[in-house]
């Protein structure tokens, strides 16, 4: 099992980094609540916003571009 990024950082205007299309993206936490966020930029070719759980900082969310490109092997 993944060991979890930590979560202690996460807060509204934090950025953070995710793979998308075999590209690394990054955006700023926006909307948080106790169970989800969305990120400002999320999908260069989507339109509004996705919810997405806090419980994906760490699999498919990061904190720390570096742990991002760990878990991908890059």
């Amino acid at each position: 099992m993944m060991e979890k990024s930590r979560k202690d950082g996460v807060q509204n205007g934090v950025l953070v980094y995710y793979e998308e299309d075999g590209r690394i993206h990054s955006g700023r936490i926006k909307n948080l609540t106790e169970k989800t966020f969305e990120v400002e930029n999320l999908g260069c070719c989507c339109e509004g916003d996705a919810t997405i759980s806090r419980d994906m900082i760490g699999y498919t969310f990061f904190l720390e571009e570096a742990e991002l490109k760990k878990r991908l092997g890059f």
